[in-house]
């Protein structure tokens, strides 16, 4: 067999005979035996494969099995894990993998600079337009003058984490219980609810938690690695504010100073000098082991991240049934908003269209793609017995990256066998997303982070911190930056 597809192999180089082209990385396009060689970035590290049990099998049994099917394709195990500080030296070094994962604030980034390309027609397989079953919202983040950049692999969406069993039974109109350790009751007669819908009752809900458990505080903020700032982005909308950033005369501008935003910032050093917020600078990382220590009652949270609560907890970690998911809060009087994002998958620049055509059928071999097969439906319920063994909290598919009926049929009727959460502690945020959806701020998003959590850091350290100049500064700050890296370096 093996010298029947060598013969094969060497029959495509022939028929193939452009054999200077070189994909990403600076390397040939084909193997010795004529196959294209697919630099895979999203393969799993070794870090995640020690952490999730069976995860490398699964992926290395889904690389015979695709080669098997594709024999003119090889995968070459890449794995990449994306920072924003270092993308730039390693797009002009040539090093990015073909596909490659990284988030929804950095498309415009990547594309402005050339250091990915467009899809749109390898997105045609078999005759249907994947792009056609993509996700508005998330489409839209990886669309530039017509052209698609990229294809999501999920989404996710900010919303409040609560644990139910800190926040329940501190007075009339909050949440309550039937009995002691009946299940949660989140709504009253009438239907409304009885969890924190504003920032007023988060603050309120919080000093409830202090005079009652001595060792807990109402939430933890985030103020590092970027993560404070992305969560406040969300917060300031939800205070008022349109957006950071508007175009204006063709040139980009911001508005970190706007009064949302200080009021936002307010709200936060209020309640950090009420000794409502756990102590210190927290990044992403954090939150779980806060919850499950009882140290904490609430975190702002991705939909996506959820799991983390009973991962990194182990065998302590909150019962599923004591954690709710609650829409983001807002002022009294704002319609709220959820800050969407998620993790796209992008192809590097140098990806020739056939590396490019042999990614996007390797997502579908592996169960990511907006289609109904039997290779999807087996991959993605292999999925989710891999989780399952590995004890991990199942939820629904809140944010779906595709939004097709057939794709949208296949991922309920298989997630029901396995969903092991309390649908009604979540339901509240499901219903919520329609209307509450908004898309990450749309240029060098990062950076812009980053701004804001020094202002964080600042606020949340100082008895008279003076924010609206500090946010004075973060704003002429990122102004320049935004000056520099968008509006005067458009590719032309």
């Amino acid at each position: 067999m093996k010298k029947i597809l060598i013969t094969i192999m060497l029959c495509l180089m022939l028929a193939f005979p452009v054999l200077t082209l070189t994909g990403c990385g600076g390397e040939p396009e084909l193997d010795e035996y004529g196959r294209v060689r697919i630099l895979m970035g999203l393969w799993p590290s070794d870090s995640e494969k020690n952490r999730i049990p069976g995860l490398e099998e699964l992926f290395e049994r889904r690389r015979t099995e695709f080669e098997q099917r594709f024999p003119n394709f090889v995968i070459v195990p890449r794995p990449f894990s994306y920072d924003p500080g270092a993308i730039s030296a390693q797009a002009r070094a040539g090093t990015l993998p073909t596909i490659f994962q990284t988030y929804f604030t950095e498309p415009s980034r990547l594309i402005q600079n050339g250091w990915v390309r467009p899809i749109n027609e390898q997105l045609v397989i078999q005759g249907r337009n994947w792009a056609d079953y993509m996700n508005p919202i998330l489409r839209d983040g990886l669309t530039r003058d017509g052209n698609i950049y990229g294809v999501p692999r999920d989404g996710y969406a900010l919303g409040l984490l609560v644990n139910l069993d800190l926040l329940w039974g501190y007075g009339e109109g909050t949440i309550q219980r039937e009995g002691t350790d009946g299940p949660f009751i989140l709504y009253d007669g009438a239907g409304n609810p009885l969890y924190p819908t504003t920032f007023n009752g988060v603050r309120r809900a919080s000093e409830a938690v202090v005079d009652t458990h001595a060792t807990a505080r109402g939430m933890t903020v985030l103020s590092t690695h970027n993560q404070g700032g992305w969560q406040f982005s969300n917060m300031a909308w939800n205070f008022g504010l349109e957006s950071f950033q508007y175009e204006q005369d063709g040139r980009w501008n911001s508005r970190l100073n706007a009064p949302a935003s200080v009021n936002a910032m307010t709200w936060l050093h209020e309640m950090n000098q009420a000794n409502l917020l756990v102590e210190g600078a927290h990044n992403y990382t954090d939150w779980p082991t806060h919850i499950n220590q009882r140290r904490s009652a609430m975190a702002i949270v991705g939909s996506d991240m959820i799991v983390e609560s009973v991962i990194v907890g182990g065998e302590d970690a909150v019962p599923l049934e004591h954690l709710g998911f609650f829409p983001m809060p807002s002022q009294e009087g704002v319609q709220a908003r959820t800050l969407t994002g998620g993790v796209p998958f992008m192809f590097c620049s140098r990806a020739t269209d056939r590396q490019v055509y042999g990614a996007l059928r390797f997502l579908e071999h592996m169960g990511l793609a907006p289609i109904d097969t039997p290779i999807m439906r087996r991959n993605i319920t292999e999925g989710l017995e891999v989780a399952q063994a590995a004890g991990h909290p199942i939820l629904p598919t809140f944010i779906p990256p595709w939004t097709n009926p057939e794709f949208i049929n296949m991922i309920n009727e298989i997630e029901s066998q396995f969903i092991n959460v309390p649908l009604q502690n979540f339901q509240s945020f499901i219903d919520s997303l329609d209307e509450m959806m908004f898309l990450e701020e749309p240029h060098i998003a990062q950076t812009m982070y980053y701004q804001l959590d020094r202002v964080l850091q600042y606020v949340l350290t100082r008895d008279n911190p003076g924010i609206q100049t500090r946010l004075n500064e973060a704003q002429t700050t990122f102004n320049n930056t935004l000056n520099r890296e968008v509006n005067n370096n458009r590719r032309r």
